[in-house]
């Protein structure tokens, strides 16, 4: 089955960021701007199911033709982190392919001006082509805070020119945050980039948000489970949505399943929502209390 999708898109959209199946056309709207996102996602796809051809056809591309610097489009600082740099350096942590490791040295480099240089946050969208940037705000999970693949690259590149800059944003980036106004303990959904102060009265674990929180523990394992502050960070901002009442168990016909919605902290009322990225907060909930535990 992925052979034959990784197949078709490459007959009919190869190097756009997606192929729409029926009409067998590549992306439009939204995705124009995105050249190979689909193509890089699946690299570490391909390597693990043992696709060699189409791995080696994928890793060329790259090689050849992408070029993050030149899109001349705006491009979501989230996409670029989570899509461009996770897809290169998860493809890289398991090939060792050098092509892939200098591909996100070089996506680092064009992405450096859309962290603010006095919060360290980044601005939630850039134009590579030009650096344009928006910069008056960005959700929580977006901000850059605690990013693995920030980590993983300043640990594999230390002495990159642009590289070496990765720790000093990120002392910045957690410095802002840990000071952020944060009613009832709460973190907002939406933060200004430029003081890192909340934009929204909503408080959510929900899309836009979560991988803030679960940022807190990805890095703290990541970094070998030596910065306690972190945990303490992630314990407090969970401690919190409890007492928010943010967390439910759905007593009618719910058969007693945990329901997290939104909590907006001006009106004190819940919104009943929940999004694509709730799916995350089950394995987030599930490694927090282990790493609580031990």
């Amino acid at each position: 089955m992925t052979r034959e999708a990784f197949g078709l898109y490459r007959r009919y959209a190869w190097g756009a960021a997606i192929v729409h199946p029926i009409t067998r056309q590549p992306s439009s709207g939204f995705y124009t701007s995105y050249p190979g996102l689909s193509l890089i996602n699946a690299l570490s796809t391909l390597w693990t199911m043992g696709l060699k051809k189409e791995w080696a056809a994928a890793v060329n591309w790259v090689e050849k033709e992408f070029a993050y610097s030149a899109i001349n489009g705006s491009i979501g600082s989230m996409e670029t982190m989570t899509d461009y740099l996770g897809g290169l350096l998860s493809a890289y942590a398991l090939s060792g392919d050098p092509v892939l490791l200098n591909r996100s040295a070089a996506v680092l480099e064009t992405l450096l001006p859309a962290f603010h240089p006095i919060t360290g946050l980044l601005v939630y969208k850039i134009k590579p082509s030009s650096g344009q940037l928006d910069v008056q705000w960005n959700y929580l999970s977006n901000v850059g805070f605690q990013q693995p693949e920030l980590i993983y690259l300043s640990k594999l590149l230390p002495n990159h020119k642009a590289v070496a800059r990765l720790p000093g944003i990120l002392a910045k980036t957690r410095q802002t945050m840990e000071a952020a106004f944060r009613p009832f303990g709460l973190y907002m959904h939406v933060v200004n980039a430029s003081s890192g102060e909340p934009v929204s009265s909503m408080s959510t674990l929900n899309n836009g948000a979560i991988d803030f929180y679960y940022n807190m523990l990805r890095s703290y394992v990541q970094l070998g489970r030596e910065d306690a502050e972190l945990l303490e960070m992630y314990a407090q901002a969970m401690s919190a949505t409890v007492k928010a009442g943010m967390f439910k168990l759905m007593t009618s016909g719910g058969d007693g399943l945990l329901y997290v919605d939104s909590y907006d902290v001006i009106r004190r009322n819940s919104s009943l929502v929940m999004d694509r990225t709730a799916c995350q907060l089950g394995a987030m909930l599930a490694i927090g209390a282990r790493e609580l535990k031990n």
